[in-house]
């Protein structure tokens, strides 16, 4: 009887007839083996990049296949599905842009700045249930990948003082369900709003609700980007690359009125009121303001690089602030790459366009 083990080495395995990605040595073996002419290592590299793309690309071909049908997907990629959420997160950039500018005119945030505080080990006093306050928001605790968005709309537009629907990335660990925020107007009687409509049902699901305190707000730990954030070279490239991307996210917006151009006057009169500043100090306030811009009209953060299409799924994947770390404080787990933390179960593609065009 033949031995498995030299059957193995006499036949290897077809990489292409795997479900995984195979190493580069795996594949370089099998090349070797099964060539009919003598082939070099330049030659196995070219073949290896192209078994890559086709790997990924068949990858691509079943996770549409898997998914094409269901709720989440038409709403994120498909070309006339997700127009609706689209044009409703354009609307409320919009709406931030106005209300920022507001508040950058009053100097709400000339006093901002990213630098890691020292950590405070006293806590402030607890407010009993009495006294304490909710947030004007409701939390969705799942939403399953095959409810509509526009059958959860309909349920809330029903109740007093909604403002609007807000949906996260969906989690490929959890069966792509979704985590989903029911957001309302200052001054909305929130608990009535909750009776209303725990345990309604969408389709054969029952959703279930949570009310959010206002003082566990901020529990979490906020991240904290590596400390060469602090030189003064990585502070001017981080001033030039927030700029551009300033810039191309405004251009998703159509407006006339510029707000980068807003934020930078205002810090320059800010910085002209400290004549003695260094230039460290004039660099992270136009930084930090602009990064303070870019959060809380474009729901953009920065030092993740992660956009998203609502303040609550970006606060859910990095609450603010996101920091710089100072040497001094710095530690190996101050800083985490967005796999590490707020992005790890969410769902990107790397190719959004692609994805759309196999609807067509």
């Amino acid at each position: 009887m033949m031995n498995p083990q030299l059957a193995w080495a006499r036949f290897p395995m077809d990489p292409n007839q795997l479900d995984y990605l195979v190493p580069y040595k795996q594949f370089y073996e099998y090349t070797k083996r099964t060539s009919n002419r003598r082939i070099d290592d330049e030659d196995v590299q070219k073949r290896y990049s192209h078994y890559k793309e086709k790997f990924a690309a068949r990858q691509l071909s079943q996770f549409f296949s898997a998914n094409k049908d269901k709720q989440w997907f038409l709403e994120k990629y498909h070309p006339t599905h997700s127009r609706a959420r689209y044009e409703e997160m354009i609307q409320r950039r919009k709406k931030y842009m106005q209300e920022f500018l507001a508040s950058l005119e009053q100097g709400e945030f000339d006093d901002v700045c990213f630098d890691k505080k020292p950590e405070s080990s006293t806590a402030g006093e607890q407010p009993t249930d009495e006294e304490e306050e909710y947030e004007s928001r409701l939390v969705i605790k799942t939403v399953p990948p095959t409810i509509a968005r526009e059958k959860i709309l309909e349920m809330c537009s029903k109740v007093e003082g909604f403002d609007y629907l807000a949906l996260s990335e969906p989690q490929p660990s959890r069966k792509f369900h979704r985590i989903g925020w029911i957001c309302f107007q200052q001054g909305t009687d929130i608990k009535k709003a909750f009776d209303q409509l725990d345990n309604q049902k969408v389709d054969d699901f029952v959703i279930h609700l949570a009310l959010n305190r206002k003082s566990a707000a901020q529990n979490r730990t906020p991240r904290t980007a590596p400390e060469i954030t602090q030189s003064a070279d990585r502070l001017k490239k981080d001033l030039d690359q927030i700029k551009e991307l300033a810039t191309a996210l405004e251009a998703m917006l159509s407006e006339e009125e510029n707000g980068m151009k807003l934020v930078e006057q205002r810090a320059d009169k800010v910085i002209a009121e400290h004549s003695d500043a260094d230039e460290i100090y004039k660099l992270k306030k136009k930084l930090d303001m602009l990064i303070t811009y870019l959060r809380h009209v474009h729901m953009y953060c920065y030092y993740c690089g992660v956009e998203c299409d609502s303040l609550e799924e970006l606060n859910r994947k990095c609450c603010e602030p996101h920091c710089r770390a100072s040497p001094e404080a710095s530690s190996p787990s101050d800083s985490k790459s967005k796999n590490e933390k707020g992005g790890e179960n969410d769902f990107e593609c790397s190719n959004l366009s692609l994805i759309g065009s196999l609807f067509l």
